[in-house]
């Protein structure tokens, strides 16, 4: 693997020395979406408070992406529709440890304004497969090998030199070359 990165967990208790994880008294306000990323599944159980800021990356239905200048977050909104990319918000909530990697469960959403992309690092097919861009804002170059407009969703199987990927993509409209 090439520019990889992992972080075991000792069986059961969320770290990576083999003791337990005990949680503290009281838990710091976490204001980076890195820090709460970082967080093992237990940490982000204990439901950490947050007040962060960031840009929508992607607000479809009841998912909303949030990246701020550390990383990528996924936000379990209650919200459909409201945001869009774009959009500049300070969320406040809690940790959660998602399905996948470590979430945020807002309390609090506010619309500050608008704020232009996020620097997005150039991936391949293989790094974004492999699951470790999650809730990241990226690029990828890749030739569309096919493509479907299936109820609001752009599905396009894209190849390159390390594989193909399926992506889909919010759309109201199939492109048209």
């Amino acid at each position: 693997l090439r520019k990889a990165t992992f972080r075991g967990l000792a069986q059961n208790s969320g770290n990576t020395n083999g003791v337990a994880a005990v949680k503290p008294a009281s838990l710091p306000l976490l204001t980076k979406a890195r820090q709460i990323r970082e967080l093992s599944p237990v940490e982000a159980g204990w439901e950490y408070p947050v007040k962060m800021r960031g840009v929508v990356t992607l607000a479809y239905q009841r998912n909303l992406y949030v990246q701020d200048d550390t990383a990528g977050i996924y936000v379990r909104s209650r919200l459909p529709g409201v945001l869009k990319p774009g959009d500049l918000i300070e969320i406040e909530g809690a940790s959660n440890p998602g399905r996948y990697a470590p979430i945020v469960v807002p309390t609090n959403i506010i619309h500050l304004g608008t704020a232009p992309a996020p620097v997005s690092p150039e991936v391949s097919l293989f790094q974004m497969a492999s699951g470790q861009y999650d809730s990241q804002w990226i690029e990828a170059y890749a030739v569309v090998r096919d493509e479907h407009l299936v109820d609001g969703l752009l599905q396009l199987k894209l190849s390159d030199r390390d594989g193909t990927f399926l992506a889909k993509i919010p759309t109201s409209s199939a492109p048209t070359n």
